[in-house]
């Protein structure tokens, strides 16, 4: 069983190597404007990847979608009964203005952090499987470390060293859930 203290110890461990992440980003890529930072994890497989995206591929992924989506969408709706299911389809296929799926980023997979020890606490026969995805212990847990990293890594300043876009987001995602943004560097003024 994961006790509360592990947390603590999760949190450093992720933090660090997330500094680490940053540092050598920083360094192989020193030309490239940073729109995005993002945790990206399936914590049951005891991994988190650190996915870096830039302004110029975030556009472009922005743009290759919108084309895509608001064709489709279009065309959905030309049929008889689209009024019936309209706002599923209108869901289904929004478009933002930035990619927001660490997946697609220009870096998806830029250093990998393990914790063997979630998927072990996951498949050991003390986890509790909860009805719902989001009631999930294991998912809820690494919500909130990634939100104190992600806190700890700004306050920190751990950003610096990149060149940062205007602006700048940070989030996470988790496997079959939404990506989030929990903060936003360098607003434009």
């Amino acid at each position: 069983m994961i006790q509360e203290a592990d947390w603590d110890i999760f949190l450093k461990r992720l933090v660090a190597e997330s500094k680490r992440a940053i540092n050598a980003f920083s360094s192989e890529h020193p030309d490239e404007e940073v729109c995005y930072f993002a945790y990206d994890s399936e914590p049951c497989y005891g991994y988190v990847l650190t996915a870096f995206n830039t302004t110029r591929a975030s556009l472009a992924t922005a743009r290759e979608q919108h084309d895509y989506h608001s064709r489709y969408l279009v065309d959905l709706l030309k049929h008889p009964n689209s009024a019936k299911q309209a706002f599923y389809h209108a869901k289904s296929h929004s478009v933002l203005p930035f990619c927001n799926n660490p997946g697609d980023f220009a870096y998806q997979h830029f250093a990998e952090i393990q914790f063997p020890e979630w998927q072990e606490f996951y498949e050991s026969p003390d986890y509790l499987e909860a009805e719902k995805p989001e009631d999930d212990y294991l998912t809820n847990r690494v919500a909130h470390l990634f939100c104190h990293a992600i806190d700890r890594l700004v306050s920190e300043h751990a950003f610096a060293p990149l060149r940062l876009a205007s602006p700048t987001l940070l989030g996470f995602s988790l496997h079959h859930h939404t990506p989030r943004v929990l903060q936003i560097l360098n607003f434009p003024d």
